[in-house]
């Protein structure tokens, strides 16, 4: 056969590709940029963010992370963002117990943890207010220049929007008019835009602007290589995903394994405690991996996940929360301007709880599931309300009692439950399933002990069920009065954890200086921050006002366009006395 033919062959066979073809098998993937208000805090404040996201798939994300982390890489703060048409703003309340020192911003969505060097880390400051002495900070600089670096504040670099202002120099407590003007590009083309106008510390490498982020591609890591080990994490499109693995427990003696043959198969059982009986489900693939679509009816509750068989395994979750990468903060820089800084931040902070002046954030928009739980059956025979009978010591005596067509024989010392009517329409001895409030449970034996006084209801649907998959031999429901499902111990392989539910958007009032007491002192370091700001009409004029605090003030501006692309813009003003 000649070369030619078999190219050609090559060329008909579904998903065949050039052979030296270096984009075989990419796919795009996804960016985001995080704009925060400022880049030094007291502990106890909040930190205003806006996120932007960009996708090259014909599917983007509708959720994002974002992880605050200490030195130690240690989580010290984590929240699920959601996205409205690519972006996403509001506010983390960080904890007044926070130490003094360095911290880093995680921020991505599930489908980038496929290349994590897409994901977007920023570092910042935080303060403790009863840090007087800022002991953190050395005295020595090691590796300083020595210079005062905020008269020398870092801006974005490829300035495609102009900021405009009445004049460099302001005093205290004085109007500040400024212009954002698009330069060539209509400004009806902008879609969003976030601005904040505040006090830096200039310390580290320069943040990069959103156009320097997302108009680099180095390396080709804007896409995700197929032909190795594939993708790992999936894309959160329409719902949150639960992945995980099930594997055998270390230790397990595996006499007369074939080693290199796929793992067995397992069906996972995901639910919630509720009066409502629910279920989702998946199965493992052969390396014992499962991703689950989450219901949206399942987000912020505590969840419980086991296997529908008994097996020497273990079910293993992913936490997206958890970061292989440590956190190694910036060491070069004038330790003495920070100390000083920080020191000065910090008295002003004691200052502003004591007159409680910071502004707080309003909730713009809430994210709520207002979906139906995923209903194990519809249909019941009458519900069953052990407190209409007379007292009966356990479930045993309930099932003679009270609970028509169920029978519970016990053998050994143990129990086991079914549904005579179904002996010949039944393929396997299994249990009927066994929900405690709302939860699939082992077998008969984890509820023996309830009696009248424990148990709310009992349902049953005494008949062969088929929930989409699966087959059920009958179902027997017991809704308990204290939520008993808390005290069972599971002999299946079983694990809780809690779902992610996403914040809401939030942004400061506006500075009005009538707002505030004539004798109260101005203590701000952020003069201004606007989220989502939506231009209208032909001019993007902004008026705020400077505070008491002197110092250099950088206008930011990042914002993207109607198609996409992204645009960004400063400037650098002082406030001084007269």
């Amino acid at each position: 056969m000649t070369n030619l033919a078999v190219l050609m062959m090559l060329l008909l066979i579904p998903g065949s590709s050039w052979p030296d073809d270096p984009s075989a098998g990419l796919i795009n993937t996804e960016t985001v940029y995080l704009h925060t208000d400022r880049n030094f805090y007291i502990a106890g404040d909040h930190l205003y963010y806006k996120l932007y996201l960009k996708s090259g798939c014909s599917d983007s994300s509708r959720f994002a992370y974002f992880i605050i982390r200490d030195e130690k890489s240690e989580v010290i703060s984590h929240s699920r963002l959601e996205l409205m048409d690519g972006v996403s703003y509001g506010s983390i309340k960080l904890a007044d117990t926070l130490k003094t020192g360095f911290y880093q911003i995680v921020c991505f969505t599930n489908f980038m943890r496929n290349r994590p060097e897409t994901i977007f880390r920023k570092e910042i400051i935080i303060a403790n207010r009863f840090d007087d002495d800022v002991s953190y900070f050395p005295e020595k600089d090691r590796q300083s220049s020595g210079v005062n670096v905020s008269s020398n504040v870092p801006k974005p670099g490829p300035l495609n929007l102009r900021i405009l202002t009445d004049k460099n120099i302001y005093e205290r407590r004085e109007e500040i008019i400024f212009t954002v003007e698009p330069g060539e590009m209509p400004v009806n083309e902008i879609l969003s835009l976030s601005i904040s106008v505040s006090q830096v510390i200039d310390y580290s490498q320069p943040v990069p602007s959103i156009t320097e982020s997302f108009l680099k591609d180095p390396e080709g890591q804007s896409q995700t290589n197929l032909n190795g080990p594939g993708i790992t994490y999936e894309m959160e499109s329409g719902t949150s995903v639960i992945q995980g693995t099930v594997s055998e427990i270390p230790g397990t003696v595996k006499t007369g394994i074939n080693f290199s043959s796929p793992l067995e198969s397992h069906t996972i059982f995901l639910s919630a405690i509720d009066t409502v009986p629910n279920l989702q489900y998946t199965t493992t693939d052969s390396s014992g991996k499962f991703c689950i679509y989450l219901n949206p009816w399942y987000e912020g509750k505590e969840i419980y996940l086991k296997l529908r068989s008994k097996a020497n395994a273990q079910i293993t979750l992913d936490s997206r929360y958890t970061m292989k990468e440590p956190f190694q903060p910036t060491r070069d820089f004038n330790r003495n301007y920070v100390r000083e800084f920080i020191k000065r931040a910090v008295k002003t902070g004691q200052v502003a709880r004591y007159y409680g002046s910071e502004a707080k954030p309003d909730t713009i928009e809430t994210f709520c599931s207002y979906h139906l739980p995923p209903e194990v059956y519809f249909k019941t025979y009458p519900t069953i309300y052990p407190s209409d009978y007379i007292e009966l010591n356990d479930f045993f005596e309930l099932s003679r009692e009270i609970i028509p067509g169920l029978r519970i024989r016990k053998n050994n010392g143990s129990y086991s439950a079914g549904f005579p009517s179904l002996q010949y329409q039944i393929v396997s001895d299994e249990e009927p399933l066994i929900l405690l409030d709302g939860v699939p449970i082992d077998n008969v034996n984890q509820i023996i002990d309830l009696g009248s006084n424990d148990i709310r209801y009992i349902e049953t649907v005494p008949n062969v069920r088929y929930f989409n998959g699966l087959y059920f031999n009958g179902i027997l429901n017991v809704t308990s009065k204290k939520d008993a499902i808390k005290n069972i111990s599971f002999s299946q392989p079983f694990r809780q954890t809690q779902t992610d539910e996403s914040i809401s958007f939030t942004k400061p009032k506006h500075f009005n200086p009538a707002d505030l007491p004539s004798h109260y002192p101005d203590l701000r370091y952020v003069l201004f921050w606007e989220p989502d700001f939506k231009p209208h009409g032909s001019k993007m004029d902004f008026t705020v006002w400077s505070s008491d605090i002197q110092g250099d003030y950088v206008i930011n501006v990042q914002g993207i366009t109607r198609s996409g692309l992204p645009v960004a813009g400063s400037a650098t003003i002082t406030v001084k006395a007269k």
